[in-house]
């Protein structure tokens, strides 16, 4: 009956997202980039994972959940090498059931040679031989990005009642949150730099209901989330300085919809995360993936991302962590992401 409750919601999200009208728009994409190991290695279904602090770029709903303060560094090589990216994250909870998570997310492009007429698409031209660039460019030029995000979260709870002879009541939580960011970017074809910066918010919703009670543990051992967020819903544009066109250019705004059921009753012998999402940015995507947990330490999670299937791994201690992911991106894999922080 669960399983056929989740898959109905999620039909409905599919619904509503395919009527969200299609607009093309391609500036500041590194704001839709992936981030967060375990997240990555779950399909990038992070709206409806509050797992960690990095969790609330997917969800500013997210840094309400968090109870503990947390520190983490990431950094990842995308496309063998081809570009990289990193991530900051600190996250203070609050008075109040309020949570504030700030991050630094920096990423570097590195050295794009420059042709001045290019046959196919770029997939083509790495892998096809009759469309591969050969002879000598007419420039160099780096495309690096910057963005610095601060979300908080505001956490409500209420008590569900049971009939008598049920069981114990079950609590909802209910996050709200938003988040503000500032992005910049940096290009220099022709030895000339051209600056482009922009402001905008994200707004997200994330509900969490128990479904069983853990007599011996005391706590809820079943969970189903259910998760919404708008990212870029303001109208302010990116402004370009010193830039061959010379205009402004607006943020890609995009709606993401998830839902997921987590199990810590035990069942064989780990805690499991079933996790799926829908993506709306200029086309519709599909995220899902599975994580098991044994001992309360050793994590394994498989997922995919726009048919893109991901992998990963991860180390939990008492108050340190580390997660790793593995993309098999059709362009070329991606072989490191690495996530690791501590909490206190």
């Amino acid at each position: 009956m669960r399983l056929l409750c989740i898959k109905c919601l999620f039909f409905l999200l599919l619904i509503f997202s395919i009527a969200w009208d299609d607009e093309i728009r391609y500036t500041a994409d590194m704001m839709h980039f992936p981030v967060g190991a375990d997240i990555a290695a779950m399909g990038d279904a992070g709206v409806v994972l509050p797992k960690r602090a990095i969790s609330a770029y997917w969800n500013p709903a997210a840094s309400a959940f968090f109870r503990e303060f947390e520190v983490s560094l990431e950094g990842a090589e995308m496309y063998s090498g081809l570009s990289r990216q990193a991530c900051g994250t600190i996250h203070a909870p609050v008075q109040g059931n309020i949570g504030v998570t700030l991050m630094y997310l920096p990423f570097y492009s590195g050295k794009i040679a420059r042709y001045d007429t290019l046959p196919g698409t770029f997939e083509e031209r790495l892998k096809v031989q009759d469309k591969t660039v050969f002879g000598n460019p007419a420039g160099y030029f780096r495309n690096n990005q910057h963005l610095v995000v601060c979300s908080v979260g505001k956490l409500f709870e209420v008590q569900l009642p049971r009939l008598p002879g049920v069981g114990l009541p079950l609590a909802l939580e209910f996050g709200v949150g938003a988040a503000v960011k500032g992005f910049w970017h940096m290009m220099d074809p022709d030895g000339r730099l051209i600056l482009a910066s922009g402001f905008n918010a994200d707004v997200g919703i994330l509900s969490r209901i128990a479904v069983d009670y853990d007599l011996e543990r005391k706590e809820p051992s079943r969970h189903v989330l259910i998760a919404m967020q708008l990212r870029n819903v303001l109208p302010s544009p990116v402004s370009w300085q010193e830039s061959y066109n010379d205009y402004d250019e607006p943020f890609v705004l995009s709606q993401q919809y998830g839902v997921s059921y987590a199990d810590k009753s035990g069942f064989l012998s780990g805690n499991w995360t079933i996790a799926m999402a829908l993506r709306k940015i200029t086309t519709l995507s599909y995220h899902a993936g599975i994580e098991v947990e044994y001992w309360d330490r050793v994590f394994f999670r498989i997922g995919v991302t726009d048919r893109v299937p991901v992998i990963g791994a991860g180390i939990h201690l008492k108050h340190f962590f580390t997660d790793y992911a593995l993309r098999f991106d059709r362009v070329s894999v991606s072989w490191v992401r690495i996530a690791t922080g501590v909490t206190f």
